[in-house]
């Protein structure tokens, strides 16, 4: 939710946290893939999926799975409640 409300801002130039600079289609782009990330999480916690199943699945293609594994099983706490 908090990276879809960021899409009514990029109205211009967007400066992520590192790479290069873009605009409104990034932030688009980044809030789909972390509610992707979130479906997948949800998948996993419900029993619906494996871990293995969720990275075969990844919103995030460009990046090796050791980088997807670690925010999905971050999520996958928090909706164990460990973490808030």
């Amino acid at each position: 939710a908090t990276a879809a409300s960021m899409i009514s801002l990029a109205d211009g130039v967007v400066v992520p946290g590192h790479g290069d600079h873009a605009g409104r289609a990034f932030v688009e782009e980044q809030a789909a893939a972390i509610a992707g990330l979130a479906t997948l999480a949800r998948g996993i916690h419900s029993g619906e999926l494996t871990l293995d199943d969720a990275l075969a699945e990844t919103p995030f293609p460009g990046y090796p799975a050791e980088h997807v594994r670690r925010p999905l099983q971050r999520a996958l706490a928090q909706l164990r409640g460990e973490v808030g």
